[in-house]
Protein backbone atom coordinates (compact mmCIF):
# COMPACT_ATOMS: atom_id res chain seq x y z
CA UNK A 1 0.00 0.00 0.00
CA UNK A 2 1.10 3.99 -0.10
CA UNK A 3 1.06 6.74 2.47
CA UNK A 4 -2.18 8.49 2.06
CA UNK A 5 -1.29 12.19 2.97
CA UNK A 6 -3.37 15.25 3.20
CA UNK A 7 -3.04 18.73 5.15
CA UNK A 8 -4.86 19.45 8.36
CA UNK A 9 -4.14 22.88 10.28
CA UNK A 10 -1.48 23.37 8.17
CA UNK A 11 0.12 20.00 9.15
CA UNK A 12 0.90 17.61 6.10
CA UNK A 13 -0.91 14.04 7.92
CA UNK A 14 0.29 10.77 6.55
CA UNK A 15 -1.70 7.24 6.75
CA UNK A 16 -0.29 3.74 5.84
CA UNK A 17 -2.23 0.53 6.50
CA UNK A 18 0.35 -2.55 6.64
CA UNK A 19 0.21 -5.83 7.84
CA UNK A 20 3.15 -7.61 10.02
CA UNK A 21 3.54 -11.35 9.45
CA UNK A 22 2.85 -14.05 11.57
CA UNK A 23 5.76 -14.52 13.94
CA UNK A 24 5.39 -17.83 13.09
CA UNK A 25 7.31 -18.80 16.81
CA UNK A 26 9.03 -16.66 18.64
CA UNK A 27 10.72 -14.30 16.33
CA UNK A 28 11.08 -11.07 15.67
CA UNK A 29 8.67 -9.70 12.35
CA UNK A 30 8.57 -6.25 10.68
CA UNK A 31 7.30 -4.85 8.22
CA UNK A 32 8.23 -1.39 6.57
CA UNK A 33 6.34 1.68 5.07
CA UNK A 34 6.13 2.61 1.87
CA UNK A 35 9.17 5.49 1.60
CA UNK A 36 8.51 8.64 2.79
CA UNK A 37 9.36 11.50 -0.31
CA UNK A 38 7.73 14.17 2.24
CA UNK A 39 10.12 16.75 3.58
CA UNK A 40 10.43 15.74 7.03
CA UNK A 41 14.01 16.79 7.43
CA UNK A 42 15.23 18.77 10.78
CA UNK A 43 11.37 18.12 11.87
CA UNK A 44 9.77 16.57 14.74
CA UNK A 45 7.07 13.99 13.63
CA UNK A 46 3.96 12.55 15.67
CA UNK A 47 3.67 8.98 14.97
CA UNK A 48 0.91 6.90 15.67
CA UNK A 49 1.00 3.27 16.07
CA UNK A 50 -3.09 1.27 15.30
CA UNK A 51 -3.77 -2.23 15.21
CA UNK A 52 -6.82 -2.73 13.09
CA UNK A 53 -7.24 -6.14 13.10
CA UNK A 54 -5.68 -7.68 15.90
CA UNK A 55 -3.89 -11.51 16.57
CA UNK A 56 -4.22 -13.87 18.58
CA UNK A 57 -0.90 -14.29 20.46
CA UNK A 58 0.99 -11.99 22.76
CA UNK A 59 3.46 -9.33 22.91
CA UNK A 60 4.14 -5.72 22.17
CA UNK A 61 4.73 -3.90 18.72
CA UNK A 62 6.97 -1.24 18.22
CA UNK A 63 8.05 1.22 15.17
CA UNK A 64 11.37 2.78 14.57
CA UNK A 65 12.39 5.30 11.98
CA UNK A 66 14.69 4.33 9.23
CA UNK A 67 16.93 7.08 6.86
CA UNK A 68 18.37 6.16 3.08
CA UNK A 69 20.30 8.10 0.93
CA UNK A 70 19.69 6.14 -1.95
CA UNK A 71 16.11 4.49 -0.79
CA UNK A 72 17.66 1.10 -1.07
CA UNK A 73 20.17 0.66 2.08
CA UNK A 74 18.40 1.60 5.72
CA UNK A 75 20.19 3.06 8.48
CA UNK A 76 18.08 3.06 11.92
CA UNK A 77 17.89 6.62 13.06
CA UNK A 78 15.58 6.10 15.85
CA UNK A 79 16.06 2.66 17.11
CA UNK A 80 12.93 2.66 19.18
CA UNK A 81 10.06 4.93 19.73
CA UNK A 82 8.73 2.94 23.07
CA UNK A 83 5.35 2.41 22.06
CA UNK A 84 4.78 -1.49 23.78
CA UNK A 85 1.46 -1.73 21.74
CA UNK A 86 -0.65 -5.05 22.76
CA UNK A 87 -1.99 -6.73 19.62
CA UNK A 88 -4.22 -8.69 20.96
CA UNK A 89 -6.94 -5.73 21.06
CA UNK A 90 -7.40 -3.13 18.55
CA UNK A 91 -4.91 -0.95 20.73
CA UNK A 92 -3.15 2.54 19.97
CA UNK A 93 -0.02 4.44 21.14
CA UNK A 94 1.31 7.57 20.15
CA UNK A 95 5.08 8.68 20.09
CA UNK A 96 7.18 11.89 18.94
CA UNK A 97 10.04 11.37 16.47
CA UNK A 98 12.67 13.87 16.93
CA UNK A 99 14.37 13.96 13.65
CA UNK A 100 15.79 18.16 14.23
CA UNK A 101 19.33 16.58 13.65
CA UNK A 102 19.01 14.17 10.71
CA UNK A 103 18.82 14.95 6.69
CA UNK A 104 17.96 12.03 4.45
CA UNK A 105 16.28 11.73 0.88
CA UNK A 106 14.18 9.20 1.61
CA UNK A 107 12.35 8.15 5.29
CA UNK A 108 10.82 5.29 6.21
CA UNK A 109 8.81 3.61 9.37
CA UNK A 110 9.71 0.03 10.46
CA UNK A 111 6.73 -1.28 12.37
CA UNK A 112 8.28 -4.63 14.43
CA UNK A 113 7.26 -7.38 16.81
CA UNK A 114 8.84 -7.72 20.19
CA UNK A 115 10.09 -11.55 19.49
CA UNK A 116 6.95 -12.86 21.14
CA UNK A 117 4.45 -15.58 19.28
CA UNK A 118 2.12 -13.41 17.49
CA UNK A 119 0.19 -16.63 16.11
CA UNK A 120 -1.24 -14.92 13.07
CA UNK A 121 -0.76 -11.93 11.22
CA UNK A 122 -1.78 -8.08 12.98
CA UNK A 123 -3.00 -5.46 10.66
CA UNK A 124 -1.62 -2.00 11.77
CA UNK A 125 -1.89 1.62 10.77
CA UNK A 126 0.81 4.17 10.74
CA UNK A 127 -0.23 7.63 10.92
CA UNK A 128 2.29 10.70 10.88
CA UNK A 129 2.17 14.24 11.65
CA UNK A 130 4.36 16.54 10.55
CA UNK A 131 4.60 20.16 11.44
Amino acid sequence: MSWTKKTVNDMLTMVESLTLPDSEGANVTLVNTSNITSDINNKKLIVRLAVTEKCTGDGALDCRVQGSIDGTNWTNVLTTLSMDIDPTALNSGMAIADLSAYFAPYWRIQVFSDGTDTQDDATVQVSLAVG
